[in-house]
C-alpha cells in the first residue's frame, strides 16, 4: 500500500496545522484505501506472476511483519527487478496521489493546505538528512 506510513504522517501533519478536521482525515485515508492499485494485481495482470505465486506471496507477506510484497517477489525468484520497477512505476502512475484525494475534500482548509505541505515535506527533507548521515558514518 502506498507507504501507509507516509499517508499517516501527511494526513497527521495535515490535521495538526488545522488544514483537515480528523473525520475528514479518515474519509481521505479510506479512498485512498480504495483508490490504491495492489502491486501484486499489477503483476499478475503483466502475467509477471502465477496465480498460485501471487497466493504464495500474500500468504508470505501475512506471515512477515512489514514485508513488501515487491522484496518478496523478488527473493522468491518470481520477478526480476526490471519487472517490479515497471510494476512500481504503473502503480505510482494509476494510484491518485494522496494530495489529489485532499483537494477534493470539502472540508479542506485551503488557507492552511500550503504551510502544512511545507511542514510535511521539511518533515520529510530532515529524515532523509537523517538517513544519508547514518549511511555516510556522519553526525
Amino acid at each position: 500500500m502506498i507507504g501507509q506510513s507516509e499517508t499517516d504522517d501527511l494526513l497527521d501533519v495535515l490535521v495538526t496545522e488545522g488544514a483537515l478536521s480528523p473525520p475528514a482525515a479518515e474519509r481521505v485515508r479510506a479512498r485512498a484505501r480504495e483508490a490504491w492499485l495492489p502491486l501484486g494485481k499489477i503483476l499478475r495482470q503483466q502475467g509477471a506472476l502465477t496465480s498460485e505465486q501471487l497466493l504464495e506471496l500474500l500468504d508470505l507477506q501475512a506471515t512477515r511483519q512489514g514485508a513488501r510484497f515487491g522484496e518478496l517477489a523478488l527473493e522468491r525468484g518470481f520477478v526480476t527487478e526490471d519487472a517490479l520497477e515497471r510494476a512500481l512505476a504503473l502503480q505510482r502512475e494509476l494510484s491518485p496521489h494522496l494530495l489529489e484525494l485532499v483537494v477534493h475534500e470539502p472540508e479542506l482548509d485551503r488557507e492552511r493546505l500550503v504551510p502544512a505541505v511545507v511542514r510535511y515535506l521539511r518533515l520529510i527533507e530532515a529524515q532523509r538528512n537523517v538517513r544519508t548521515e547514518r549511511a555516510l558514518g556522519v553526525g
